[in-house]
């Protein structure tokens, strides 16, 4: 779980900087106007679009691993059933 918050706080700072660097370019930046310039040009939709993205990509992920482990469980149940019965079969029981 750390190291999907760690992927989501990468992917916002690489808008962040990308916004700071276009908030920059191409003039003189004063101080007032560059905070206003960087807050207008980071893209905070893209940022929730992927956070989201990526959230349930993991979900699913998470839901798949589950229904994997779940099958190996009962596939190892199942053998040893047939092993007990087996073993009955062979005490003729």
């Amino acid at each position: 779980m750390t190291e999907v918050k760690a992927l989501i706080r990468a992917g916002i700072k690489a808008y962040q900087a990308e916004a700071a660097v276009g908030g920059v370019s191409g003039r003189a930046a004063a101080a007032s106007t560059f905070t206003t310039d960087l807050i207008l040009r980071v893209n905070f939709v893209g940022i929730g679009r992927f956070g989201v993205a990526f959230y349930s990509d993991m979900q699913m992920g998470w839901q798949l691993v589950g229904a994997k482990n779940e099958r190996l469980t009962l596939e190892c149940q199942q053998l040893q059933l047939m092993q007990a019965k087996v073993f009955y079969n062979q005490a003729g029981m």
